[in-house]
């Protein structure tokens, strides 16, 4: 269900629903004669490559994407028996509420979006699209995740407070960058630790005024995910990763920053210049104004025995 009919979302959504979405299909129907995979050639619950779609469930999809990576993470999340494409399109997924992990059952028809093109019709999913790398898991996910919140409209606007917390079953902490009160250094090496650890991070840009504009190409009232951050050659570096699969980014130390971008460093730092939502920011930028307000990050501890 998009939205409770005998509660209509406020503003101009339901229109925009009635209009955007042309009923529900299975992938099969989006990609015909295509394989279906969860998990797409990457063989492994990736967030690489993974497409927000008509819904702001950014929220949502960047703390996916933080649990997933490490995607081993997803397990708790996927049933055993989900964690394929099932011909059968039924899956199982697991969210925590309260103090339990709650089972919802869905089918895979996803809301479609309809376009016209070269006198043929085509259709896409309107929600999440799967990763460009064939999988399938994040709109499926979305889909599991709208139906624990009682319809799609539900997700629209959150935190990565609430996505970290229902996706992990972890303590959940809420750092807002202005009332850090630190040096640069400390500053730093508390965000490197968390890194290095390994805990999962969802980040929330921008600290500028209602309506005002974001800086260097980044998108306003929109959740990322923070990947890392690491000192080289003297210079402070966030790693980020933006669930549209393209970075929007273009500031210093973008991947159109060609003075900074040379062959030795990209090879130092791991990087490709591929557009793939993936990107560097100076550090003082990311933790001051006007850039990104807040960071969330889920204590996520993997214990063996």
């Amino acid at each position: 269900m998009l939205y409770a009919p005998k509660a209509p979302p406020q503003g101009n959504r339901a229109s925009e629903y009635e209009n955007g979405v042309k009923g529900f299909k299975r992938p099969s129907e989006f990609y015909p004669g295509e394989e279906i995979s969860t998990k797409g050639s990457l063989g492994e619950f990736a967030p690489a490559g993974i497409k927000q779609g008509g819904f702001s469930d950014c929220w949502f999809l960047a703390g996916a994407t933080a649990i997933a990576e490490n995607p081993v993470r997803m397990h708790q999340i996927v049933h055993k028996n989900s964690r394929d494409y099932a011909s059968n399109g039924i899956f199982r997924y697991f969210f925590w509420v309260g103090d339990s992990w709650v089972p919802i059952n869905i089918d895979d028809r996803l809301p479609a979006r309809y376009t016209y093109s070269n006198s043929k019709d085509y259709f896409s999913p309107y929600g999440a699209d799967r990763s460009n790398f064939g999988a399938m898991w994040m709109p499926l996910l979305e889909k599991a995740y709208a139906k624990l919140n009682g319809n799609y409209d539900r997700t629209e606007w959150g935190s990565g407070y609430e996505s970290l917390r229902q996706l992990s079953a972890r303590p959940v902490f809420f750092f807002q960058h202005e009332k850090i009160k630190a040096s640069e250094g400390d500053e730093f090496a508390l965000f490197h630790r968390m890194s290095k650890e390994n805990h999962p991070m969802v980040i929330s840009c921008c600290n500028v005024p209602g309506g005002s504009a974001a800086p260097d190409g980044l998108q306003n009232a929109h959740a990322y995910t923070l990947l890392d951050v690491v000192e080289y050659k003297g210079t402070r570096l966030a790693k980020i990763r933006n669930p549209w699969s393209t970075e929007g980014y273009n500031g210093e130390w973008s991947d159109k920053d060609t003075k900074n971008w040379t062959p030795a460093n990209l090879k130092a730092l791991n990087h490709k210049l591929a557009n793939d939502g993936v990107f560097f920011m100076p550090f003082h930028k990311f933790l001051n104004k006007p850039f990104f307000r807040s960071t969330t990050v889920v204590m996520y501890n993997d214990f063996t025995t």
